[in-house]
C-alpha cells in the first residue's frame, strides 16, 4: 500500500455520523479504517439479514436472482450502474467536497475524533502532539502554514465541539445493531396508524406501503444537510419497524395519507428541488418499473 500523506474526517451527509478516510502519496482517497475495512454511505444488497438503515438499498427480487437468461444479466448491469450514478456517486461527491472545501478542518477532526496523527495516521501520545494533531515525526516534514491551519482549527474543534470517537461510534454501531432502526417513537414530530405512506422516487420508481403505524423525527443537522427528517413505520402483521432518511439532496418525497386525506408531506419539513426531480424522473423515465422486496 502506497505511503498515506493525509487523514480526514467529515459527517456523514446523511446520517451526521462520522466518516474516516485517508489519503495516499497517488492520490487516491480510502475509507479509513483498513483492518478491519470501514464502509461508509449508500451500499446496494442483493441480500440483507438485519433490519435495512439509512444507507442500506435493497435490489430488486428478480435481479438479484443467479439467472442465465441474457436480458436479466444485462438488466442487473444497467441497474448497478445506475444506482451508482444517481444515489453512490452523489453521496461521495459531496463527502469529497466537504474535504476539499476546507482540508485543514477535516484533518483537525480527524485528529480530534481518533486522536492520531493527520498526517500518518498513527496514535498521538505526546500532549504537544494532541494539540498540535501532528505528531512529532511528521510536523517537520509539514508546511508552517498547514500546521497552524490545523491547530487553530483543532483548537476551534475541541472548544465548540464534542467530536465523535471512533470508540464512538462502535458503541453507536452496536446499539444500532440491538435495536431496529427508527424503533424509537420518542421526540416524533408526527405520528398516526392505519395509513398508507406513497414514495415518489424518481430513480428507482413509485411504490406504495399500507402502515398499521408511522412517526416522523427530525435528525441531528450537518453541514452538508442542515435539515432531515427519518420516517418509520410497522407494516400490519409485522414487529419490527422500516424507515427511510429523507434530505433535500434525495430524489424522492413521501406522502402519508389516511382516508383520502394527505396527513404528512415530508416535503413540508424537507424542501427538494422539483425541477431537478422532475429531470431526473425524464433521465429514468424509460426504465421499467420494479418491485421493491424486503429479505
Amino acid at each position: 500500500m502506497a505511503k498515506t500523506t493525509r487523514y480526514y474526517a467529515v459527517p456523514d451527509p446523511t446520517t451526521g455520523a462520522m466518516t474516516f478516510w485517508y489519503h495516499t502519496a497517488k492520490g487516491d482517497r480510502r475509507p479509513w479504517p483498513t483492518r478491519p475495512q470501514a464502509r461508509y454511505g449508500p451500499v446496494l444488497w442483493s441480500k440483507l439479514k438485519r433490519e435495512p438503515g439509512p444507507h442500506d438499498h435493497l435490489v430488486p427480487d428478480w435481479l438479484s436472482r443467479k439467472a442465465s437468461d441474457a436480458f436479466v444479466r444485462k438488466a442487473s448491469d444497467a441497474f448497478v450502474r445506475n444506482w451508482h450514478e444517481a444515489v453512490r456517486k452523489p453521496w461521495l461527491a459531496t463527502v469529497n467536497g466537504a474535504i476539499d472545501q476546507d482540508p485543514d478542518a477535516a484533518m483537525a477532526r480527524f485528529a480530534a475524533s481518533a486522536t492520531r496523527c493527520c498526517i500518518c495516521g498513527r496514535e498521538l501520545t505526546d500532549p504537544e502532539s494532541k494539540v498540535n494533531g501532528i505528531g512529532p515525526e511528521c510536523i517537520g516534514g509539514v508546511p508552517d502554514r498547514i500546521v497552524r491551519a490545523v491547530r487553530d482549527q483543532l483548537h476551534r474543534i475541541l472548544a465548540e465541539e464534542a467530536p465523535e470517537t471512533r470508540q464512538d461510534a462502535v458503541q453507536r454501531a452496536k446499539r444500532a445493531k440491538r435495536k431496529p432502526a427508527g424503533a424509537s417513537q420518542e421526540g416524533a414530530k408526527a405520528r398516526g396508524e392505519n395509513a398508507t405512506i406513497q414514495c415518489m422516487d424518481a430513480v428507482l420508481g413509485d411504490w406504495t406501503r399500507d402502515v398499521r403505524k408511522w412517526w416522523v423525527a427530525e435528525m441531528a443537522p450537518t453541514t452538508q444537510s442542515p435539515v432531515a427528517v427519518l420516517l418509520s413505520w410497522i407494516e400490519p402483521r409485522k414487529g419490527l419497524s422500516r424507515s427511510t432518511v429523507i434530505h433535500p439532496e434525495t430524489r424522492y418525497f413521501l406522502v402519508t395519507t389516511a382516508d383520502g386525506d394527505v396527513i404528512y408531506d415530508s416535503r413540508d419539513d424537507v424542501p427538494i428541488d422539483m425541477d431537478g426531480y422532475h429531470a431526473t424522473r425524464q433521465r429514468f423515465a424509460n426504465r421499467s418499473a420494479f418491485r421493491i422486496t424486503h429479505h
